[in-house]
């Protein structure tokens, strides 16, 4: 993880963004020009006014002092405002400075924005940001990227209806220690330190179409948390690629609402309890190829507490928790809770490291499926009863690499090898790919993450806040071929091969044929050479329109798009 993390500054740092450049310094001046760094300005309101859409506001070393409060300031569609470092060194980043104490009830935020779009913040150092270090109200589009944090409950607090489609990726994330190790739970919850108890990412009945992905979270209570009212808020949610250590609560945890949520590809150490599916109504919730370590010390042995927090129904749509490995002496539901119902488990791989009965199962509920999974215990006693888990492998070590270590491929001789089920979801027309005769069980296909559906936008049975704008939410490659998969479907008539120029390391790929899936949301290139994931970007002439009229945006895109110097 922390590759990618310092790949992504040195990417912003080589590379000089389309669009005027506006400088600031903490000794600078709001009457200069701004327009070279020896005429700084001072503040970034006052570049804020300067700006247009596809500027960037360069802030040179040092501290900026005070909460950034802008309003209705906006870029444009793909050509957002960008705040970010001049210098990509992490050790030269400015540091925004809210000077607030510690405190559930301080208002020294970072940045508050309001009635804003289009805005990037990155390569940012957050320093003394109470209660909240980004404020987001009614802001939709916005970017978080590369950003350091050490402050605040919520760090980013995305509130409203028209605040969506959030991305907050390549951020580093500490908080003490001690919220680890060290205060007490209580203390934490609802106590003196309580102001500790938040998420990275917290969206409050907003209009939803968030992302968090690619960032590094250590020492928080909770990483991802929704507080909506209503099924319609807070939905449609892609959480992929993150790195969690020592999250002293809850990892995942959508309150009372949760809709069309994808929560994969994440790697954990010492989490307390991973997912908490509590009291939800709404669905689906994707839950696949995750990997957890819990280690063996004696603070980690008393904290840790179960896999799924599951307790109080009604979930009304499924969720599925697939092709996940675990190396924990957690319970899976930690004291058989399950009054909740539409768990579809399955291929997920257990390595016990003590105890006897930690897949623990008590009342049975509809919709329950058990199957295919691999666990070095025996089954409780329900699973034999409802006839569960015909195909799957009881008293049997899923043979890790060494799960210890967080090394989840599975062994040569490992009997999850082609033991899987074969998962469909017919909602994304999404059948699971495999090597071999079956799909392996756990979160490895051989040595590589086992392979999801692209995420499409869904609209909850009340609708939406927003049309949604196509992005490109996946993208594969295969020797000559790239699949570029939408969120949404486009209309193929508006999708000419001309329009799209594809690079590999900064070089033109010749596109020869592309064809579409019959309902637009995936779109096959056929190209002139061999490709890879590493180095391929992309841009367009025109871009293609959805079936809702919307263009396609770069927005939360899978595949950069390519800048010019």
């Amino acid at each position: 993880m922390m590759k990618y993390f310092f790949l992504f500054f040195l990417f912003l740092s080589g590379i000089s963004l389309s669009g005027r450049s506006w400088y600031l310094s903490p000794d600078g001046n709001d009457g200069s020009s701004g327009e070279a760094p020896e005429n700084a300005l001072k503040t970034i309101q006052r570049a804020m006014e300067l700006a247009r859409a596809g500027d960037s506001i360069l802030l040179l070393p040092g501290t900026y002092s005070g909460t950034n409060a802008l309003q209705d300031r906006h870029g444009m569609a793909n050509q957002p405002i960008t705040i970010r470092s001049f210098s990509g060194d992490p050790h030269k980043f400015a540091i925004i400075d809210g000077m607030s104490e510690p405190s559930s009830d301080a208002s020294g935020e970072g940045f508050v924005l309001r009635q804003c779009s289009w805005i990037n913040l990155e390569n940012l150092v957050f320093r003394n940001c109470w209660t909240h270090v980004i404020q987001l109200y009614d802001s939709p589009y916005i970017s978080i990227r590369g950003c350091h944090f050490s402050t605040g409950k919520r760090i980013i607090h995305a509130i409203g209806h028209d605040t969506h489609h959030t991305l907050v990726e390549y951020c580093y994330v500490r908080h003490p220690d001690a919220v680890w190790k060290g205060w007490s739970w209580e203390s934490l919850h609802h106590g003196e330190v309580g102001y500790y108890n938040g998420a990275l990412l917290h969206p409050n009945a907003s209009g939803g179409g968030h992302i968090m992905r690619y960032n590094t979270i250590v020492n928080m209570f909770n990483a991802f948390r929704t507080r909506p009212k209503s099924i319609v808020e807070d939905g449609n949610i892609e959480i992929y690629g993150n790195y969690l250590v020592n999250i002293r609560d809850n990892e995942f945890e959508p309150e009372s609402f949760a809709w069309n949520m994808h929560y994969y590809h994440n790697d954990h150490i010492n989490i307390h309890k991973m997912f908490s599916i509590d009291g939800v109504e709404g669905g689906n919730i994707y839950i696949y190829g995750n990997t957890y370590t819990q280690t063996t010390d004696p603070w980690a042995m008393e904290e840790i507490s179960g896999i799924f927090k599951y307790k109080n129904g009604p979930i009304t749509s499924p969720c599925y928790a697939f092709n996940n490995s675990y190396y924990t002496e957690a319970k899976v539901l930690r004291l058989g809770e399950s009054t909740n119902h539409l768990l579809k488990h399955w291929n997920n791989a257990y390595e016990f490291f003590s105890g006897s009965s930690n897949f623990v199962l008590s009342a049975w509920q509809p919709g329950f499926e058990f199957d295919y999974d691999c666990i070095n215990q025996d089954w409780p006693e329900v699973i034999h009863e409802k006839n569960q888990e015909k195909h799957g492998l009881a008293n049997t070590l899923p043979g890790f690499t060494s799960g210890i270590d967080g090394q989840f491929a599975l062994g040569d001789n490992s009997p999850c090898r082609d033991a899987g089920k074969i998962v469909e979801l017919p909602e994304f027309d999404w059948v699971q790919s495999y090597e071999g005769s079956a799909p392996d069980i756990g979160a490895f296909e051989g040595n590589t993450r086992i392979d999801g559906p692209a995420f499409r936008f869904v609209p909850s049975p009340e609708g939406a806040f927003y049309k949604e704008r196509p992005r490109i939410s996946k993208h594969k490659v295969e020797d000559q071929q790239v699949r570029l998969f939408f969120s949404g479907p486009l209309d193929s008539t508006t999708f000419d091969r001309e329009d799209l120029i594809l690079y590999q390391n900064g070089e033109k790929v010749t596109i020869n044929t592309l064809t579409f899936d019959k309902m637009g949301y995936s779109v096959l290139l056929q190209c002139d050479l061999l490709l890879s994931y590493d180095n391929l970007t992309l841009d367009w002439i025109n871009r293609p329109i959805g079936n809702n009229g919307q263009e396609l945006t770069d927005w939360g895109s899978s595949i950069s798009p390519q800048r010019h110097l």
